[in-house]
């Protein structure tokens, strides 16, 4: 839960920055902090 409310508000900031196509790379990066979450717990 914490982790998607944080990751919301980035999302929606990098989404009106970044152009579309760049998308798939803004999913790229958010997954390894998915997995640096995961590693932590």
């Amino acid at each position: 839960m914490v982790k998607r409310l944080r990751h919301r508000p980035f999302t929606a900031v990098t989404g009106v920055q970044i152009p579309l196509e760049s998308f798939d790379l803004i999913k790229l990066f958010l997954g390894i902090f998915d997995h640096r979450d995961e590693y932590n717990r």
